[in-house]
C-alpha cells in the first residue's frame, strides 16, 4: 500500500500542472492581468530577440495593458528552465495586433481540477487507513489474547 502512495503521489505532483489549460480566444477579448500564450510572427521574433531571450514564436507572460491595437506583455526575465528567473522581474513587450498570429488566455479547469482533488482525497484516506485502521492480520495479539493499543505521540512536553 505503501508503495502504491508513493507512486501516485509521484505521478501526481505533475498532475497539478494539468488544473489549467490555454484557450485560444479573439484578440479584442483579452483583459488586463490575463496569463496569455501569444504566437506571433517570425519578423516580430526578430525584433524582439534581444528583448525575450527567447527564438522561439511563442510568448508566455501576463497582459500589462490593452489598447485598441496592441498588447503589452510582461514576460518574465530569465530562463525558467536553467533555475535564473529573476523574481518579479518582467520586460514589457509591445506587441502590435498585426504581429500576433495566435493568442490563447490560460483558464482554471474545474473537471481536472476536481479530479486531481478526488484522487488526492481518496489517496490519502487509503493512507490513514493502512496506518491507523482496524489492525485484523492477528500480528499484534497480547498475552491474554486480545489485541495490543497503538499509542501515537500527537506531541511531546519537555521539562
Amino acid at each position: 500500500m505503501r508503495n502504491l502512495a508513493a507512486l501516485l503521489l509521484a505521478l501526481g505532483i505533475p498532475a497539478t500542472w494539468a488544473c489549467y489549460s490555454y484557450q485560444t480566444v479573439p484578440l479584442e477579448s483579452v483583459t488586463e492581468g490575463a496569463a496569455v500564450r501569444a504566437r506571433i510572427s517570425q519578423a516580430q521574433v526578430e525584433a524582439l530577440r534581444g528583448a525575450t531571450g527567447n527564438d522561439g514564436q511563442l510568448l508566455q507572460g501576463s497582459v500589462l495593458e490593452a489598447s485598441a491595437d496592441a498588447l503589452y506583455l510582461g514576460i518574465p526575465v530569465g530562463s525558467e528552465e536553467a533555475g535564473v528567473l529573476g523574481r518579479g522581474v518582467v520586460n514589457r513587450i509591445d506587441l502590435p495586433f498585426a504581429e500576433i498570429e495566435e493568442i490563447q488566455v490560460r483558464r482554471l479547469s474545474w473537471l481536472r481540477t476536481g479530479l486531481l482533488v478526488g484522487v488526492s482525497t481518496a489517496v490519502g484516506a487509503a493512507l490513514v487507513y493502512d496506518q491507523f485502521g482496524s489492525d485484523t492480520r492477528g500480528d499484534n495479539e497480547g498475552e491474554d489474547g486480545g489485541t495490543e493499543a497503538t499509542l501515537i505521540p500527537l506531541f511531546r512536553i519537555v521539562f
